[in-house]
């Protein structure tokens, strides 16, 4: 039964109802490492635990695409290694070109509840230097580094920086756990991960 005070369904043993989790839901659940509250400021883009969502930051390790001959095709079910795709890079300052896109990992490690998924969204900071950023719905039970998609559409080079806000992740509660736990090929990916 809800009870109006607390926001609580005592038979969901005091975890909020379904829904999209708030700052305190997502404080007390304790998933994301290394946490941090809201950091912001003058020089920063803003990253840690908002109201509705959680930023996560840029790290260090990226994929960036090797020049190819033009009749290359990029193909998820192809067995090469990554080496043969891409070139891994580490900096603190990410360039990347007009029309370009890049594999990127963040900072946290996350460890999904079993009753709860994640939804990517990038932050406006970067959409407004017409960057996007991507990555398919965090699945309930899955935990590693979060593997980012970024994509230049802008007609000018734009710098990341590593260690700052690059994405918010909106994080919804179901009403009961799946019957499926993720079985999926990329739990426990320790950083930027391509197609398997």
């Amino acid at each position: 039964m809800f009870d109006p005070v607390t926001g609580c369904d005592p038979e969901l043993s005091g975890h909020s109802l379904p829904g999209i989790l708030t700052d305190s839901d997502i404080r007390r659940l304790n998933f994301i490492q290394p946490f941090s509250e809201k950091v912001q400021g003058p020089g920063i883009i803003s990253y840690g635990l908002g109201s509705m969502g959680y930023d996560l930051r840029l790290g260090e390790n990226w994929l960036g695409l090797k020049d190819q001959p033009s009749y290359f095709v990029l193909d998820p079910k192809d067995n090469k290694s990554r080496d043969h795709w891409f070139s891994e890079k580490s900096v603190a300052v990410i360039a990347v070109a007009p029309g370009d896109s890049i594999l990127a990992e963040t900072v946290e490690t996350l460890e999904m509840p079993e009753d709860v998924i994640g939804i990517c969204l990038g932050k406006s900071t970067y959409a407004r230097c017409f960057v996007l950023v991507n990555t398919t719905p965090i699945e309930p039970g899955w935990r590693g580094k979060v593997t980012l998609e970024i994509t230049n559409i802008g007609k000018t080079w734009t710098r990341l920086y590593v260690g700052m806000g690059i994405c918010q992740i909106l994080f919804f509660r179901a009403d009961r756990v799946p019957e499926k736990a993720y079985l999926g090929k990329y739990q426990d990916q320790p950083g930027v991960t391509p197609a398997r």
